[in-house]
């Protein structure tokens, strides 16, 4: 198995020897597919690796046929740079119980339709990192019919986000962890994540030059709304001291929020920050 996983990192895969390495290798429960291979390649991999429970895509040219061929307990799969989605390809796909977790990181060009049908594929799916891909609102608006119990939802960076869409994110009641950097993100989102009783982990801010549309006063707000909220991760660093000025005296003493940025980590003596750490 060792040798099979060296051969496709390396990128030396032999495609006629393949077929032979797969039975020595049909016990492999993780795999990683070089740019070398081509939609024969992969399919021949799928076919001959059953118990494969994590499979890496990083493509260009495929459309998506391989989802059909995907062994029965895959748990996680990570697709990043398949840019050719096909909504066709997809209606031919089963659904994939035992699929938690999907990496659809930087796919653009997919069409509307082909994401919407690719939530289909994995109605159990617990955590989607759709950071910067093309996904829209009707995305969006699908994924609380079609993953009801989504836990992780990483959405930074995808500009083709509107407030609508973003207002979807209310009905995901299973939600524990939410990465919005870098999106649309309004008082009004906020204010409809309070429904969002289990959340633990909100990201929300923006990198770029570009204006925050949400206040420290909605966020602290929320933070205070929801006794599930443990951290909060902020993009700017001057919102760490707002929100700290904001909760102090308000934040009960038995609470513990940490409140960070992504490069540095911040963190206060929950004694004498009321609960703030």
């Amino acid at each position: 198995m060792e040798t099979l996983q060296e051969e496709l990192l390396s990128h030396i895969l032999s495609f006629l020897s393949l077929p032979e390495q797969l039975k020595v290798a049909s016990g492999l429960e993780e795999v990683t597919l070089p740019a070398a291979c081509d939609e024969a390649c992969v399919e021949v991999v799928l076919r001959g690796l059953p118990k494969l429970k994590t499979l890496n895509i990083d493509l260009k040219k495929l459309t998506g046929k391989f989802l059909s061929l995907l062994p029965a307990n895959l748990e996680r799969l990570e697709m990043r740079g398949v840019f050719k989605l096909l909504e066709e390809e997809l209606e031919r796909a089963p659904s994939y119980t035992t699929l938690e977790e999907l990496d659809i990181t930087g796919l653009k060009n997919a069409s509307c339709p082909a994401l919407v049908k690719l939530l289909s594929v994995c109605p159990q799916l617990m955590m989607l990192d759709a950071y910067g891909s093309g996904i829209t609102d009707a995305f969006l608006e699908q994924l609380p019919v079609k993953i009801p119990g989504l836990r992780v939802l990483h959405i930074s960076g995808c500009e083709g986000l509107s407030e609508a869409g973003l207002l979807n994110l209310a009905r995901l009641k299973e939600l524990r962890w939410l990465d919005l950097f870098d999106t649309n993100t309004t008082d009004a989102v906020l204010r409809g994540l309070l429904s969002a009783t289990r959340l633990s982990f909100l990201a929300v801010g923006s990198h770029c030059d570009r204006p925050i549309q949400s206040t420290e006063d909605v966020l602290c707000n929320l933070v205070l709304a929801l006794p599930s909220l443990r951290e909060v991760r902020l993009s700017r660093g001057i919102w760490i001291n707002d929100v700290i000025s904001f909760l102090n005296g308000r934040l009960p003493h038995h609470r513990n929020v940490t409140l960070s940025l992504p490069s540095k980590y911040c963190m206060f003596d929950t004694k004498n920050k009321c609960g703030i750490s």
